[in-house]
């Protein structure tokens, strides 16, 4: 079994944008975005990141989204923290950092960012930042798991199965399977059948049972 590659989700920042009046035009919200971010408002700060992230014209333009997306992020915003992270995962309008990529991921996954504890998690396993660890990596992954990221489901499912970075454990992982299924993750079902052929029929319905009760009859996330 392959783990799949980090998915790199950006999270919606719409609650964020419905506590700001929308600017009627780009140049109202340049401006009235960027008075506010320089008075310190971590939001102004993430929205004005936005909108140059958005524009992205020029490497300049990428280069001010990071700008503000770093001073939103040390100013606690979590959306602001996972963005930062991204673009010094993949070098967008900065330098690649892997193991600083990796710590914003940490901050914005513990403020509740499963596509942020995925991609701490694949980073960790692939040893991407220094030394593999499969075993902290499970425990990312469950997190952004219970958070509904089918992929994560898959991928935890895949260690169980495995034995790797936990106890290998072909009923924990026929659950995950089972969840990742239920949210429309490709190869999931299959993976599972693999799985059932090493669980007694009394297993393979409890574990379905299971999968259910955490995870719903299909989140399709």
């Amino acid at each position: 079994m392959s783990v799949l590659c980090a998915v790199m989700v950006i999270a919606s920042a719409s609650s964020a944008q419905q506590r700001v009046k929308t600017p009627s035009t780009y140049g109202d919200a340049m401006r009235w975005y960027g008075k506010a971010a320089r008075a310190g408002s971590p939001q102004a700060q993430f929205l004005l990141g936005m909108k140059y992230d958005n524009r992205a014209a020029t490497g300049a333009d990428r280069r001010k989204a990071v700008e503000w997306f770093r001073r939103a992020a040390e100013g606690g915003h979590t959306l602001a923290q996972y963005r930062l992270a991204s673009a010094l995962h993949v070098g967008r309008g900065v330098e690649r950092n892997i193991a600083e990529a990796a710590a914003w991921y940490r901050r914005a996954a513990e403020n509740g960012i499963p596509e942020a504890a995925f991609n701490l998690a694949f980073i960790l396993e692939k040893g991407l930042a220094g030394t593999a660890d499969a075993a902290r990596a499970a425990g990312w992954y469950r997190k952004a798991a219970e958070g509904g990221l089918g992929q994560a489901q898959f991928n935890l499912g895949v260690l169980h199965a495995e034995g790797r970075g936990v106890e290998r454990d072909p009923f924990e992982a026929r659950i995950w399977f089972g969840c990742a299924a239920a949210a429309g993750q490709p190869g999931a079902e299959r993976y599972g059948q693999r799985v059932d052929k090493k669980l007694n029929s009394v297993q393979r319905s409890a574990a379905r049972t299971e999968a259910e009760r955490r995870c719903g009859p299909g989140d399709k996330r």
